[in-house]
């Protein structure tokens, strides 16, 4: 059994010997992924309100965005 992922293998065959170029690489790859996760998540709030003030502040923001 592999004790390293598929990503990191990946990254590491595609940067040769050098770990520290693979781990690089896969930051950069990966980076894109999560900065598209975390904009959802900022806006999560505006889909899913927690509260019953949070409803009707999101209600009151799209009724006047009409």
């Amino acid at each position: 059994m592999s004790t390293t992922g598929p990503g990191r293998d990946g990254a590491t065959e595609l940067a040769g010997a050098d770990h520290r170029e693979a781990f690089r690489r896969y930051e950069d790859q990966q980076r894109k992924l999560v900065d598209i996760k975390m904009q959802i998540s900022d806006n999560l709030g505006l889909m899913v309100p927690e509260t019953h003030d949070d409803i009707q502040a999101r209600n009151a923001a799209l009724t006047a965005s009409q």
